[in-house]
């Protein structure tokens, strides 16, 4: 009888482990670049608000990485960037979702310190920000 049990529980814990689990997002990472996808990651990690827009715009690529539990990137997830003028949509491929920013405006005031970055999938929303600076301040152009 006990060895009944044993090969029981045996095979219930080897069907669980056999289960897949299902892939919930956990945590974004941003990148923020001055110029190209390729160009060196800008310290600290903010936007630049351009109070010039008749002048070349100053192009700013953001990469967004969403990542499952076990820091997997995601393939698939919904990516919504917003705030300070910023209204971005995008979905997740190759587990990044790339696109590039653009803050120019007249306005001294940019209205938002902050561009919201929020991941969806599966139903699982999480979220993250990226801070906003002003024209001479945190290693943005003056």
């Amino acid at each position: 009888m006990i060895i009944l049990v044993v090969i029981a529980a045996v095979a219930i814990i080897s069907i669980l482990v056999l289960i897949p689990k299902p892939i919930l997002p956990s945590n974004i990472a941003t990148e923020v670049r001055r110029g190209t996808a390729t160009s060196a990651l800008v310290t600290p990690q903010t936007l630049c608000w351009d109070t010039t827009p008749n002048t070349p715009v100053l192009v700013q690529h953001v990469t967004v990485i969403v990542y499952s539990g076990d820091d997997t990137p995601i393939n698939g997830a919904t990516v919504h960037l917003e705030g300070a003028g910023v209204d971005i949509t995008g979905t997740t491929t190759a587990g990044k979702f790339m696109t590039n920013v653009d803050l120019a405006t007249a306005n001294q005031n940019p209205g938002s310190t902050v561009v919201d970055v929020t991941a969806t999938f599966g139903g699982v929303t999480v979220t993250s920000q990226i801070p906003v600076s002003t024209p001479g301040s945190q290693g943005c152009p003056a």
